[in-house]
């Protein structure tokens, strides 16, 4: 009996270490896999429910401008159907509903636009020369960016506004577990204002704005629906 117990109990220290290895394998794989997963220089600073689904929101200092942070919104598994929310985000009319930081709009032609934001005082107008597409996705979906263009004959630089640098890109589609009842939606942009006000300061603002206007579109595209 005695004999037996020892032989068991020499095998339950057998699996019980082995376990502890396999444990320590894994825990060591998944901490490999979640630094090369930031390797890309992401950082999460939001997380939330939004419209029945999960959003998430990321950050990362742009490798071409000091200073300049991009910012990325993921909202997944909405329930809203893509085309509610589809229509909502192309619906001139209800723009400002879901986007408080809308400015002026004029449009060159050729899909170029200049986006004119006013501040208060003493800074200066911020503008913003973008050359923007929209495209069609398949299953009721839509794609939107616009990025910078250095001149246009129709906007010359102006001494009392600050030329800055804006782009974006929006993506909305219907969501993998319910195509026709639910849509996932992506934002990815960056701007920098130019001129003397501080990059740290703006890209503080523009992270909390980006999460505020997308969390604010699925409410009302989910009050549409």
């Amino acid at each position: 009996m005695f004999l037996w117990q020892q032989s068991r109990l020499y095998r339950e220290r057998k699996q019980t270490s082995n376990a502890r290895v396999l444990t320590t394998i894994t825990s060591l794989a998944l901490f490999i896999c979640q630094c090369r997963a930031e390797g890309d220089g992401w950082r999460l600073f939001r997380e939330e429910d939004a419209a029945g689904g999960r959003l998430r929101a990321e950050t990362k200092e742009s490798d071409q401008r000091d200073g300049v942070a991009f910012v990325r919104v993921h909202a997944k598994d909405i329930d809203v159907p893509v085309s509610t929310l589809t229509s909502t985000f192309l619906s001139p009319s209800l723009a400002h509903a879901w986007n408080p930081y809308m400015g002026s709009v004029r449009h060159l032609g050729a899909n170029v636009q200049l986006q004119s934001y006013s501040l208060p005082w003493p800074f200066a107008t911020r503008e913003y020369l973008v050359h923007c597409t929209d495209e069609a996705l398949r299953g009721g979906g839509h794609r939107s960016q616009c990025t910078p263009v250095a001149s246009h004959p129709e906007a010359p630089m102006h001494s009392e506004r600050v030329r800055g640098t804006s782009e974006a890109l929006w993506k909305i589609s219907p969501s993998t577990s319910d195509l026709s009842r639910r849509s996932d939606i992506f934002f990815e942009g960056s701007v920098d204002p130019g001129g003397a006000l501080p990059k740290w300061l703006v890209n503080e603002i523009g992270k909390q704005a980006s999460v505020n206007i997308v969390a604010s579109l699925l409410k009302l595209a989910e009050r549409r629906k």
